[in-house]
């Protein structure tokens, strides 16, 4: 079964939708949300999501580890990375960042993962 999941992203690091359909990128265009006033608008976007489909989140640690090398870097992880696990999916990212910078980050490093599942 298939279905839609609205993002509100607001600035920050790319996230990331995993799902039967491949890998999409969600990029927020609006400020962070501590720096946000009452009007400003928040970017909001439909995806459509099936079963077992993953929502990986990163912190800028993460994604300027790789955005350093090469900015679909990450998606590619993502994109061979082959499980609906949400442990495995962070820990593999988690892995590879720490590999690009010899286990020495320079900023925090936090990947969340969640499993989209059929009610």
């Amino acid at each position: 079964m298939d279905g839609n999941a609205m993002i509100i992203k607001s600035g920050a690091s790319p996230g990331y939708i995993k799902n039967s359909y491949g890998v999409s990128v969600v990029r927020g265009n609006s400020l962070p949300f501590g720096t946000l006033r009452e009007h400003d608008d928040i970017s909001t976007d439909i995806f459509s999501v099936g079963k077992n489909a993953l929502v990986i989140m990163v912190s800028d640690g993460i994604s300027e580890i790789f955005a350093a090398q090469d900015s679909d870097i990450l998606k590619g992880i993502i994109e061979v990375t082959d499980t609906t696990n949400p442990q495995i999916m962070a820990s593999v990212i988690m892995k590879q960042a720490l590999k690009q910078c010899d286990n020495k980050p320079k900023d925090d490093m936090t990947v969340m993962v969640v499993n989209i599942q059929q009610r």
